[in-house]
């Protein structure tokens, strides 16, 4: 009798810690990411961002210039979700670590733009008349 009592009481304290998972999984902030191809007239970009926590990744689309590639997702109640896109114009590979949950500079909206030599990401809506923060390619 006391060895069944014990196993339902630990089945039911691990049913409760799945239960509170669910709950902060779904209560979890959502993340809109935009990126703008920025690469010069008529040159289009494939682009395409893969998560590296398991969560969905996000479908190819070729992007004219100036076209928007915009996907969501909830991050990880972890702080492990990262997405890293890849972007491919003028017949080469680019790579970038569009989103790291640990380290990002990103709240609930992440707006990139995509210029030959890297991603810029933009801080505020002023910041598309100013300086973007560029980075180089990852790869």
């Amino acid at each position: 009798m006391y060895s069944v009592k014990k196993h339902v009481t630990g089945l039911i304290l691990l049913l409760i810690i799945i239960l509170s998972f669910s709950i902060m999984e779904t209560d979890a902030e959502r993340v809109h990411v935009r990126i703008t191809n920025m690469l010069g007239q008529g040159t289009n970009s494939q682009m395409r961002c893969l998560s590296k926590h398991g969560g969905p990744d996000v479908d190819t689309q070729d992007v004219p210039y100036m076209g928007l590639y915009e996907f969501s997702f909830k991050s990880s109640i972890w702080g492990i979700t990262k997405y890293n896109c890849e972007f491919v114009f003028n017949g080469v590979s680019h790579w970038y670590q569009i989103y790291n949950q640990h380290n990002s500079e990103c709240t609930s909206m992440c707006w990139w733009i995509i210029k030959v030599d890297g991603p810029c990401l933009i801080q505020k809506i002023q910041d598309v008349n100013d300086d973007f923060d560029c980075r180089p390619w990852n790869n």
